[in-house]
């Protein structure tokens, strides 16, 4: 890593302050991370937050257009407007997957997830760990996005639509579950990447 690679890195932790934190071990790839929402995004009904999770993808794909096309490569600044946009993704999809979960009857093992979210404190905690091949199977931002998370979005609106028209939702929720499951999973590789000027187009 080149040291203005590294300084960039820093800066980009002095400058972030969201109410995401996710720290990766660049070795072993293990995860931890917490959330803090406020109490009017925790009160927000679940159609809401879909509505809410389209926004954030959808700006995502436009702010990622505008800066290639301007600029042809990400720098300092229009990193820091990606990762603020894709952290609000992120929690939104945390938050829709706790919903989610409210509305249940059968008993969920979160812990079973590949990001094991859990709510403690006044907080959304989780720690896991990244498969190597995944965190190095990013080459493009817009085409992993695409690929492993807005394609997941689509098809949670599809589902979403189907627990209003069918009897038996069990499987629903279940596809509704690993769905988010795999967009939050996804959303830290591609933060990672970002975050560490690992890709930059």
């Amino acid at each position: 890593m080149t040291l203005v690679f590294s300084f960039l890195i820093i800066k980009l932790k002095k400058v972030i302050k969201l109410p995401l934190i996710c720290e990766i071990n660049d070795i072993s790839f293990k995860f931890s991370l917490e959330i803090i929402s406020s109490k009017e995004e925790i009160e927000l009904s679940l159609a809401d937050i879909l509505r809410k999770i389209t926004v954030y993808s959808t700006k995502f794909t436009n702010l990622y257009d505008e800066i290639i096309n301007k600029r042809g490569k990400i720098f300092g600044q229009e990193r820091i407007l990606i990762i603020e946009n894709i952290d609000q993704l992120f929690i939104m999809s945390v938050l829709f997957l706790f919903k989610l979960l409210g509305m249940i009857k059968n008993d969920i093992n979160i812990l079973d997830f590949k990001v094991p979210i859990t709510f403690s404190q006044n907080k959304f905690i989780s720690s896991g760990s990244i498969l190597k091949e995944d965190m190095n199977s990013v080459d493009k931002i817009n085409v992993f996005f695409e690929n492993n998370i807005l394609f997941k979005i689509k098809e949670i609106l599809v589902y979403y639509k189907k627990i209003f028209e069918v009897e038996n939702k069990m499987d629903i929720f279940m596809k509704l579950l690993n769905n988010i499951d795999d967009i939050l999973y996804n959303i830290i590789i591609l933060r990672h990447n970002i975050k560490n000027c690992i890709v930059d187009i």
